[in-house]
This record gives C-alpha cells, sequence and structure tokens, in this order.
C-alpha cells in the first residue's frame, strides 16, 4: 500500500512527524477508525453477544462499545508503541483490559449469577468467577486486541511501528475509555454490587 500523506502538510512537518514516531495523513485517520470499528465489533459479533443488525437497531450500545473495545485497543497500541514493547506486553495489557470489562463494566467476573454469562456459582470463589476469569482473559486478549491490531497494521503497513494518537488525542482517548468504563459501571451496565465481607 502506497503512502497517502496530506499535501496540506508541508515535508519539514512530515520529517517531524516521522521522527516523532506519529503517523501522518489519511492513512492515520484510515487507521484509527479502522481499529476502533474493528474492536468494538469483531469480538461481539463473533461471540453473538452484539447480533450484527444490532448495531444498527441499538445505535446507543454501538456507540459504548466504540468507546469501550476501540478505546481500548487504541490505548493498547500507543502504549506498546511508546513504551517499545511486543505482542507479549500487548496480550498482558489485554488481559489487564479485559479485567477492566469484564470485572468493572459488565461484571461477568464476579458476578455469580451473571445476566450475561450465567450461573458462576460453581467456579465463584473468594468474590471472583474463576472460569469466567481465565476464558475471558484470554479470549479478550486476542480477539478484542490483538487480532485487530494485527488486521490494522497488515492493512496499513504505513502505521507500523508509528504513533496513532498525539498526546492531546491519548489524553482524549484516555478520558472517553474511562468515562465510558465508569458509566457502564456504575449505571447502565449489570447492578451487581459485591459483598466485602462485612455484616452491618
Amino acid at each position: 500500500m502506497s503512502k497517502d500523506y496530506s499535501g496540506s502538510a508541508d515535508s519539514q512537518d512530515r520529517q517531524g512527524a516521522a521522527r516523532s514516531g506519529l503517523a501522518t495523513g489519511k492513512v492515520r485517520w484510515y487507521a484509527i477508525v479502522s481499529l476502533v470499528i474493528i474492536a468494538a465489533c469483531l469480538a461481539e459479533f463473533l461471540t453473538g453477544s452484539t447480533p450484527i443488525l444490532g448495531a444498527f437497531t441499538n445505535p446507543l450500545g454501538l456507540v459504548f462499545n466504540v468507546g469501550l473495545y476501540g478505546g481500548g485497543a487504541l490505548l493498547i497500541r500507543e502504549a506498546a508503541i511508546r513504551w517499545r514493547k511486543r505482542w507479549g506486553a500487548v496480550l498482558l495489557l489485554g488481559g489487564a483490559y479485559a479485567v477492566g470489562e469484564e470485572g468493572f463494566a459488565a461484571k461477568t467476573m464476579i458476578n455469580p449469577n451473571s445476566p450475561i454469562i450465567g450461573n458462576q456459582l460453581y467456579s465463584h470463589w473468594a468474590g471472583i468467577n474463576w472460569v469466567a476469569l481465565t476464558n475471558l482473559t484470554v479470549f479478550h486478549a486476542a480477539f478484542s486486541i490483538a487480532i485487530p491490531l494485527i488486521l490494522v497494521e497488515l492493512s496499513f503497513p504505513e502505521t507500523k511501528g508509528r504513533r496513532l494518537l498525539a498526546n492531546r488525542g491519548l489524553t482524549l482517548t484516555g478520558v472517553l475509555y474511562g468515562l465510558t468504563v465508569f458509566v457502564l459501571t456504575f449505571f447502565l451496565g449489570d447492578p451487581y454490587v459485591p459483598s466485602l465481607g462485612v455484616d452491618l
């Protein structure tokens, strides 16, 4: 794929962006949009958690998927590139992402009677659904994070090893991701509240 840089940027701006590791031009935006859409749809469509038509019949759900999956994938990609980490670190960060989504937003890792994945009493111990924790951590690390990153890297090789977000974009993405997790955790997600084991 040929490089697709914006014609409005002068050569000095391009060279400066290249030295800083920031992708430039239209290809940068193509990669951002593609990553957000692939991350928001791949895992949900594969598992049937969100029917394909559900993306059109429930646009609010799609918005939250974009904020959750897309924001998480963008943040992990940026972290890996800025910290110069490899795929092992991406998978570990993907596991941390899974805990954020399934442990807090969806609560499937802690609710023994999760309305999303069903009865988990058989593996519930110390406040955690251990089977769900294991399965969902591996699943999200692979299908919500690693595979979307690989697909975007293959589709837009010009962006390989380059950041897609400038500092302001990174901050905005972090805020939107955090806000999405917060809203799903406390307002729109599973209302389950774990017991602290204290009798009042």
